[in-house]
């Protein structure tokens, strides 16, 4: 019986990342036989929204950063 030799640093390496690369093709595959194509249409959309939803929180906060006024600097002498 012949085995395949990998490299033995990496705990997984070569054909265990092509196995999980295809798994996860037919996975995709068997999902969309089975999900119908306006599922995938208001998936997409729901997607988009929380995004923008996001891009909204992000840019509060970048306006409630910019409103703020900076510290003022005061200057200590160094004695010496």
């Amino acid at each position: 019986m012949v085995r395949e030799v990998t490299d033995r640093t990496k705990p997984f390496s070569g054909p265990f990342w092509e196995h999980l690369r295809t798994a996860r093709q037919e996975m995709r595959a068997a999902w969309r036989a089975v999900l119908p194509p306006s599922f995938q249409e208001h998936r997409r959309a729901a997607q988009r929204e929380v995004l923008l939803a996001f891009r909204e929180l992000i840019d509060t906060a970048l306006e409630r950063v910019e409103e703020r006024e900076p510290p003022p600097v005061t200057r200590v002498k160094a004695r010496m």
